[in-house]
């Protein structure tokens, strides 16, 4: 039997301890070296055995609007070699992407690549030289740190887009090979209690803090998957929006596939994040500032 027809899978996803630390404590990790005396992170992370539903048995009944997250067939002029190549990979994937997901006008763009070491997740004391799986349920961004951020491009202009409608959208696919290990996991954006099961955790560049969201585990929740992802398939999420703020959002975490080959290739993927405007203007104000700084 292929994955493709297996209802679920058990697997180990992480999430966010619940403890009574971050009932006091803002979660937070550091992008840089920390200054003496503080640590890299205070984050502590918890491993659950969850049903992951097989989407694919079920697409009919999912889509962005309703669940937070679809699947959708996706082409690229872009070819493998290409996505070593950072301006290429803004110049062109990022303007096909925006094109397959614009509803309305879209905006700015951010990218990351991820090649899986074969070490990972077993910490060789050396960092990895490619981003790699994120291993703790999240979601990228709070509705705080979104408007911020669209302030920061459009600077006194941004109100005019804000006040018509937005929208953070991850573009997620393989960049070569069917994705069999570490796949992603998205949450049902329906059962994920943002209130009680969300927590705001600041993320630290040195001329950047952004601020995703950690989320606890909860009986509740729907997780699902799209076995072996093929690279002409583009899986989109919801980070948050305007109109519901965090109750959009649509968690995912990648885990390790106990169906997996040991000799399955190791995943390689590209994760775009895409904010859409529901403005009906022909065109959005000028930028005037930059999202990002450098990541030590």
């Amino acid at each position: 039997m292929t994955q493709h027809r297996q209802d679920e899978v058990l697997a180990e996803l992480g999430f966010l301890a619940r403890i009574n630390l971050y009932e006091k404590v803002k979660p937070y990790g550091l992008r840089l070296p920390p200054p003496e005396g503080l640590a890299q992170s205070n984050i502590e992370g918890h491993m659950q055995l969850v049903n992951v539903r097989n989407a694919r048995l079920h697409d009919k009944k999912i889509s962005l609007e309703c669940r937070g997250f679809c699947l959708a067939p996706f082409s690229t002029s872009m070819k493998y070699t290409d996505f070593e190549e950072p301006l290429k990979v803004k110049d062109v994937y990022c303007a096909e992407v925006a094109e397959a997901v614009k509803a309305g006008v879209a905006g700015a763009r951010h990218t990351r690549i991820r090649r899986r070491d074969a070490n990972f997740p077993t910490s060789t004391g050396v960092d990895f030289e490619h981003a790699q799986p994120a291993s703790m349920a999240h979601a990228n961004f709070t509705p705080d740190i979104a408007v911020q951020m669209i302030k920061t491009l459009y600077g006194p202009r941004a109100d005019e887009v804000i006040s018509e409608g937005w929208a953070i959208v991850n573009v997620w696919k393989p960049l070569k090979d069917a994705v069999v290990d570490w796949p992603l996991a998205v949450c049902d954006s329906r059962t994920f209690d943002a209130e009680h099961d969300g927590v705001p955790a600041d993320v630290v560049y040195r001329d950047w803090i952004s601020e995703d969201v950690l989320v606890h585990h909860a009986t509740g929740q729907e997780w699902w998957f799209f076995p072996e992802q093929q690279p002409d398939e583009i899986l989109l999420f919801k980070s948050v929006d305007s109109e519901k703020g965090l109750y959009a959002a649509c968690p995912h975490v990648a885990f390790a596939n106990p169906r997996a080959s040991p000799n399955a290739p190791l995943r390689e993927s590209v994760d775009c994040r895409v904010i859409v405007f529901f403005t009906k203007a022909s065109e959005l104000p000028p930028e005037v500032g930059h999202l990002y700084g450098a990541k030590d």
